[in-house]
């Protein structure tokens, strides 16, 4: 039997997902399903903002952690997001285009090119990436604290494309283009869907 998962109304969180959920509305207009979904565990939630505050002091720029989100979303094959981060891709920098290529593992400026195979390549292997794309990350002038940046923005967004996998709750943004059928992610994530299904 499925278990069906619904968005909490406001009135449905206590008094600190409440403030979460109110500032989520002044910030964004609305306060999106899944981290209203979240809300419902405040200090969680309080911890995910937080990190991504965190981020703000790595070396790398939002256009490029919202880069990170979408590979990682792609390889996990998470509609949701995949829907959010091509939205706040877009403000800041990245095109529908260059979305389209960062979610298939590539990009023509190569430190963003680094950074995605390195993310693209640690979800993949489960967090053992070949030698080859942390040689291309640290010759691009990133070192060990980097890469430790690196591991928790990806952790981050891991928490949150499991989470939509478990709740399936409904996708509140505009949906994400579909990727070429014949491109080698696309086959990867059809291949990995089939091998989970059987499980």
């Amino acid at each position: 039997m499925k278990i069906k998962f619904n968005v909490p109304r406001r009135d449905e969180l206590d008094p600190q997902g409440q403030r979460l959920h109110d500032a989520f509305v002044g910030q964004y207009g609305k306060a999106p399903n899944l981290l209203s979904f979240a809300a419902l565990s405040p200090h969680t939630l309080a911890h995910h903002l937080a990190a991504k505050e965190r981020n703000k002091r790595t070396p790398f720029t939002q256009k490029e952690i919202e880069a990170v989100n979408l590979v990682v979303s792609e390889v996990m094959g998470d509609q949701y997001g995949l829907a959010e981060h091509t939205v706040w891709g877009k403000l800041n920098g990245l095109s529908q285009d260059e979305s389209v290529e960062v979610r298939m593992g590539r990009h023509s400026n190569p430190r963003l090119h680094a950074i995605i195979r390195l993310a693209q390549t640690i979800v993949r292997t489960q967090g053992r990436p070949a030698a080859a794309a942390l040689e291309e990350f640290f010759n691009q002038g990133f070192g060990n604290a980097a890469l430790v940046d690196v591991v928790a923005i990806i952790a981050d967004q891991l928490l949150f494309n499991y989470l939509h996998h478990i709740v399936g709750i409904d996708i509140d943004f505009p949906r994400a283009e579909a990727l070429p059928q014949n491109s080698a992610n696309n086959k990867l994530n059809q291949l990995t869907k089939t091998k989970t299904t059987q499980l």
